[in-house]
């Protein structure tokens, strides 16, 4: 009683409204959990997730691609932005032997190139073209690597996140502001449509193509194959 009525008075300040957000999601009962479900004994199990080196094709040029990096290669589908640190440094190189552009964190070259030798392999192997802050990428758009549905106006472009950062991966990080605390702040700041792929069973939608019906974990797989 005591919680109604306290809604109650939310609901005349106009304090309570109808919106998104993420929550602790478990699949097989098909209903939210409290963190103070998870946080209680034994709740969490080691294993390895997949990490995915991603390329987005930069609108209106050609064989030039955003090279972002994932964990989750299941959400996918449901990209609709790239976040890049608007402080960091960024380089744009050709790889000669197969004529790719690529768009990535300068600092996390070694890692990214280091089957043509790195940056200083030379122009014989690797051209560098430019080099750009992280300023100077956001706004542009892209080319979406799944076209299941149409999310609208607002999607598909490079939104700066201060979260991003060049520990790992390539410092531009896809983003699904329908998966993930921080994506979806991000979806909210910057615009970015939030697009829902998943059922309440944990299933790829049928609008998935080969992928639906797939538990999100069996379909990383194959999407990450794709």
């Amino acid at each position: 009683e005591s919680v109604w009525w306290v809604f109650s008075e939310l609901h005349k300040k106009e304090l309570a409204y109808r919106g998104t957000r993420v929550s602790l999601f478990c699949p097989r009962c098909s209903t939210s959990l409290s963190n103070f479900e998870i946080a209680m004994g034994n709740s969490y199990v080691d294993r390895e997730d997949p990490a995915v080196f991603v390329k987005f094709p930069v609108a209106g040029e050609e064989k030039t691609f955003f090279l972002a990096w994932t964990t989750t290669p299941w959400t996918l589908p449901a990209n609709t932005g790239l976040a890049v640190n608007p402080d960091m440094g960024y380089v744009k190189v050709k790889i000669q032997e197969t004529g790719d552009v690529l768009i990535f964190a300068e600092s996390r070259a070694e890692e990214v190139l280091k089957e043509w030798g790195g940056l200083e392999a030379g122009v014989a192997k690797v051209l560098v073209l430019g080099r750009m802050k992280g300023t100077e990428l956001v706004g542009m758009k892209y080319e979406p690597v799944f076209t299941f549905v149409n999310p609208g106006e607002g999607a598909f472009r490079v939104v700066p996140g201060a979260h991003v950062t060049a520990d790992d991966g390539t410092g531009i990080v896809h983003t699904a502001p329908a998966y993930g605390e921080e994506d979806l702040q991000m979806g909210r700041e910057h615009g970015l449509p939030i697009l829902h792929m998943v059922d309440e069973e944990g299933k790829m939608f049928p609008v998935c193509g080969k992928f639906a019906g797939l538990p999100i974990k069996t379909a990383d797989a194959p999407i990450t194959q794709d």
